[in-house]
């Protein structure tokens, strides 16, 4: 693993063990690709190589250039499932114009991150598109007596290939160190 910092230097990162603290941003293929051991793993952060400078890309010695990702994470938007599905009708006509351009090997991978509730109208509206559709957490169990918990096999059942891990929000508010976010990283892989 490689780290491009903006003032140009590359660093080798492969002996790093934490995981980026707050304010990175994990976006993993559920099940098939580890974080940070994939061109599909995308990570920035300001910290950079320790010396202060700003990541500003990820990538792999020897691997060809990743497409870019937009990534549409919703938070807790729209309030109701009517809402969802019109944004959705928007998000997927704009994805269907855009492929109908002829310029389909310029476009960016594009990914949303809605939440639970409407994952399943989600993954059905985006069917048949190049849009990714992923979870914004999963728990730190895979099964059990774990009210309020949804865990990876159950969001990857639905169709996500994604799910956001290590966001600065869960870190803040729920409390969720470098521990708890290896531990759910471990399981999304596993799920």
């Amino acid at each position: 693993l490689l780290l491009t910092s903006s003032d140009g230097t590359t660093t080798d990162a492969d002996a790093r063990t934490p995981m980026p603290r707050a304010g990175a941003l994990f976006a993993l293929t559920v099940g098939v690709i580890a974080a940070c051991a994939s061109a599909s793993a995308i990570w920035t952060r300001n910290a950079g190589s320790g010396r202060g400078a700003k990541v500003s890309a990820v990538w792999y010695a020897g691997a060809s250039a990743r497409r870019p990702l937009i990534a549409g994470n919703w938070k807790l938007n729209p309030a109701t499932a009517p809402e969802a599905l019109a944004l959705l009708k928007l998000v997927v006509a704009n994805q269907r114009a855009l492929e109908s351009s002829g310029r389909t090997a310029e476009l960016p991978d594009v990914a949303i991150f809605p939440p639970f509730p409407f994952l399943q109208l989600a993954v059905d509206a985006v069917a048949g598109t190049g849009i990714k559709v992923g979870a914004q957490n999963v728990g730190l169990e895979g099964k059990g007596a774990f009210t309020g918990e949804v865990s990876a096999s159950m969001v990857r059942s639905l169709g996500c290939q994604l799910v956001l891990l290590g966001h600065s929000e869960r870190r803040l508010l729920y409390g969720e160190d470098d521990e708890m976010i290896r531990r759910k990283v471990r399981l999304a892989l596993d799920g």
